[in-house]
């Protein structure tokens, strides 16, 4: 099983599921996914599994599909690692620099490429096949939502696209750059920008439902938790605001850029940030539960698991910290910066240093 380094070739057998995972062949020869209860997310302390040396940077966190770990470097390509061992299957050379990491989902894989004019492509992983294209410079982190994708222009326009085949359903503009990037949920599609405006728009036609003024640039992808929607801005600061109707629930000072990813698990949210420091909210009310300090700042978003919180730090250092009191249970240092958001999946969790030398842990 190899990539081929030319265009729109891609590795046929990617698992479109969540983990835990067993990878099974099917009588058409199309793979499937079970469900395996023996393989759970790591607790610390971990051990190391393997380790693989790619030789250049990654962009975003390693995504795992199945029997297969995909990382986008900045080369640019796309190199499929084995789960299991961390051999190298092959790599793919995309058509031009990315503009954000792609987007797997199902049997399609959507990467936003940079260029003149940029373009969006998707592919069907099991014919290795290019579905269709979508010219424009894509500035944020793409969502996908039932059957649409959702994409955002640098232009500030909002696109809902027909996975199947690229059909335009509907387009927003929403006049401004969406920087920290998209949500979605069965009904509403969530946006924040780079004049600290927070979107809220129907999913089936594009209408707004409620504009937020946030006051400073929304710096990360919102985070929908019960009611609250949750976001990040270039002032430091944590915001929620209400679902429903955009009015504001609360606002708490970090003091520091936050990284782009906020994450809920142990019933707060976790933040990491430019003051080195990762933060543990209280979603009701924005209380302060802890603070965590590491030796460099954050840029990664967190994992979780229901009591720990990974993250890497750009002191070399990767961290598990305890996500009721806030206290440090292990930690392992790397070869270099860990600037990308690590990634949970059953029984392993992967990181990746700026060196690009790719890590397996696993529960000791």
């Amino acid at each position: 099983m190899v990539f081929l380094a030319v265009p729109f070739t891609w590795l046929l057998l990617l698992a479109g599921c969540a983990s835990p995972l067993l990878y099974l062949p099917s009588e058409d020869g199309e793979a499937r996914c079970r469900q395996d209860d023996r393989l759970e997310v790591p607790e610390p302390p971990l051990r190391q599994l393997w380790r693989v040396d790619l030789g250049r940077p990654t962009m975003g966190a390693p995504v795992v599909a199945g029997p297969v770990i995909l990382l986008s470097t900045t080369h640019p390509e796309l190199v499929a690692l084995e789960r299991a061992t961390g051999e190298r299957l092959g790599a793919l050379s995309y058509t031009g620099a990315l503009a954000s990491p792609p987007v797997h989902h199902g049997h399609q894989v959507m990467a936003p490429i940079l260029g003149t004019e940029g373009r969006l492509q998707v592919l069907d992983r099991r014919s290795a096949q290019l579905v269709w294209e979508s010219k424009g410079r894509f500035s944020a982190l793409l969502v996908v939502s039932a059957d649409t994708l959702l994409a955002a222009r640098e232009d500030g326009t909002l696109l809902a696209l027909r996975l199947q085949d690229g059909q335009q359903y509907w387009r927003a503009d929403l006049q401004d750059r969406v920087w920290g990037g998209l949500a979605a949920d069965a009904t509403t599609v969530y946006a924040g920008t780079a004049h600290g405006k927070l979107w809220a728009l129907d999913r089936h036609d594009g209408r707004k439902r409620w504009q937020a003024d946030v006051e400073s640039a929304v710096r990360t992808r919102p985070l929908l938790l019960d009611s609250l929607v949750y976001v990040g801005t270039g002032a430091g600061n944590l915001v929620a605001v209400h679902q429903s109707t955009g009015k504001p629930g609360w606002s708490t000072a970090l003091g520091a850029l936050p990284a782009p990813e906020l994450v809920a698990g142990g019933e707060v949210i976790v933040a990491g940030a430019a003051d080195r420091r990762l933060y543990a909210i209280e979603p009701a009310d924005g209380r302060l539960r802890w603070r965590f300090e590491t030796g460099g700042v954050i840029r990664g978003g967190a994992a979780v698991t229901p009591r720990t919180a990974y993250v890497g730090s750009s002191d070399g250092y990767l961290y598990a910290v305890d996500l009721n009191s806030g206290a440090r249970v292990w930690s392992q240092r790397l070869d270099g910066p860990v600037l990308v958001p690590v990634t949970l999946t059953a029984g392993m969790l992967v990181a990746v240093s700026e060196r690009g030398s790719v890590y397996a842990f696993t529960a000791e």
